[in-house]
């Protein structure tokens, strides 16, 4: 596979919470290839053509996506998670897998065997550091519960976009060393790159296309998605696996239950 090799043209601190402008890259990646980073991990950008089950676009079409705010502030208008989900005090205080894995099984094997191709992926093309996300699992302060891992994979979670454009930003929440795969499907669109404004360029994101990337140490965002008027059902979804920091906090299942019982039953918890 073709190797490019890319220095820092700029500091991430004049991006990072600003949206994709088009002036933030001259340079946009069409084709498969390895991007060597001065001073951070790799970048693969690969075509999938042929190798995504059909039932993937059939099951984005009919699922509901939701607004909602990420862990790192940023709003998403339109988006799904699946595999499992950490604590959060805000919302649900305990471990837990994701409602679609629960509400939906036709959902889960399909999410399940497209992130299974994902996972092989990056397992070929980036063997050191798929080695690596799986070494720093097996480390006792990084270790999590199985049943919070994704079955043979190094992720713990999933995330689902239609649409959305995203601001510059870090995945602070993941665990450091372990990188993501995203998996693009875009069909009438125009925009929508991945860009990476420290290093001057853009990934094109065509239709079938996956990028295995450190979201964590890399400024990232998603260039202006403009639908084409002319094509009907016009989309771009993105389908993101990752490995969530928090899940080594995680307790059995029925554990983080009880705990949150006892402290619903905590008189000190109760409403006066």
């Amino acid at each position: 596979m073709k190797e490019i090799k890319l220095k820092k043209v700029a500091d991430a601190s004049q991006f990072k919470g600003k949206p994709v402008t088009y002036k933030d890259y001259n340079l946009v990646i069409k084709e498969d290839c390895i991007i060597s980073l001065e001073g951070n991990f790799p970048i693969v950008y690969v075509s999938l053509k042929n190798q995504v089950p059909k039932e993937l676009l059939e099951t984005l079409n009919r699922i509901k996506f939701e607004k909602s705010v990420r862990r790192n502030g940023l709003k998403s208008n339109n988006q799904v998670v699946f595999g499992n989900v950490a604590r959060d005090a805000f919302k649900n205080d305990y471990c837990h897998h994701a409602a679609i894995e629960l509400n939906d099984e036709k959902a889960s094997l399909v999410l399940k065997e497209t992130s299974n191709i994902m996972s092989e992926m990056f397992r070929n093309l980036l063997s050191p550091y798929y080695k690596l996300s799986m070494g720093l699992l097996n480390l006792p302060n990084r270790a999590i519960l199985p049943q919070y891992m994704m079955e043979g994979l190094p992720y713990t979670s999933g995330i689902l976009n239609k649409d959305n454009a995203l601001a510059y930003h870090y995945d602070g929440s993941n665990m450091n060393g372990i990188m993501s795969s995203m998996l693009v499907l875009k069909k009438g669109i125009a925009g929508g790159f991945l860009s990476f404004p420290q290093y001057g360029f853009a990934l094109e994101c065509s239709n079938e296309s996956l990028v295995i990337f450190n979201g964590k140490k890399i400024l990232h965002g998603v260039s202006p998605i403009e639908h084409d008027k002319e094509i009907k059902n016009s989309y771009r979804y993105s389908m993101v696996l990752y490995t969530l920091d928090k899940m080594t906090e995680c307790d059995a299942m029925e554990d983080e239950l009880s705990r949150l019982q006892n402290k619903f039953d905590n008189p000190k918890n109760k409403k006066q």
